[in-house]
């Protein structure tokens, strides 16, 4: 059974502070003092900070909230496959190149009149199935879509990219009950940014097996490169 609340530390500051879990599936978010700290005060609009992540998803939703009211919502996970990243190189990523990507695949399914938000992300590959180990980043968009339920925007997406072996589900769509609690997943922290393992099955169907797992010291350092360079806003 999920934890309904948990007491945390950030790591870039170690300010404590206690998530909640809400009864629409949300987390509350309050700080043992008053944020930022003194060392978050340098990482304003930064995805370094946490304060700074929690005040940005405040404001993403004050300025799309109405856009949603009343409307049906589905949420969509875009994987482009084409668009993975060396493991050394993340910080050379040029996230309007990616914005660019992303709204071209969308126009060419979603009908011209579509009202979406969405917000990019990233993960780590940590493949050991073959003779070594291959780490890669995995840049990727999660996007809320208003007025249009799962079903529409699954068959709109169904051909959006083809799948790989590095990126077997390159799409993913769900209904969206609370889009507020979706556009808050959306946006991350940097301590929220996992890694995922990928393994040889020994049992089971497949021959392929994956569990998340948090980011080491020398990765976590190299996405900080990427944070220092791109400001949450343009995460949008």
């Amino acid at each position: 059974m999920p934890k309904d609340s948990a007491q945390l530390n950030c790591r870039t500051c170690s300010q404590r502070f206690a998530a909640t879990r809400r009864p629409d599936g949300g987390w509350h978010i309050a700080f043992d003092k008053e944020p930022p700290s003194s060392t978050c005060r340098s990482h304003r609009g930064s995805a370094r900070c946490r304060w700074e992540v929690v005040k940005y998803r405040r404001k993403l939703w004050e300025q799309v909230a109405r856009v949603f009211d009343g409307r049906p919502a589905a949420f969509l996970t875009m994987v482009p496959p084409r668009r993975l990243v060396a493991y050394d190189q993340v910080a050379d990523i040029n996230l309007e190149n990616e914005k660019r990507a992303m709204r071209r695949m969308l126009r060419k399914v979603l009908p011209k009149a579509t009202v979406l938000v969405g917000v990019f992300d990233i993960s780590l590959a940590d493949d050991t199935t073959g003779d070594g180990r291959l780490r890669y980043w995995v840049p990727h968009f999660y996007v809320v879509v208003a007025g249009m339920a799962a079903p529409a925007l699954k068959k709109a997406c169904h051909k959006l990219y083809k799948a790989t072996e590095e990126v077997q589900e390159p799409h993913q769509v769900k209904d969206s009950p609370t889009p507020k609690n979706a556009l808050y997943y959306s946006l991350k922290h940097i301590d929220d940014v996992d890694a995922d393992a990928i393994f040889k099955r020994v049992k089971g169907s497949g021959n392929r097996g994956s569990r998340p797992r948090r980011l080491k010291a020398e990765e976590r350092k190299l996405l900080e490169g990427f944070v220092r360079e791109n400001p949450l806003g343009t995460y949008i």
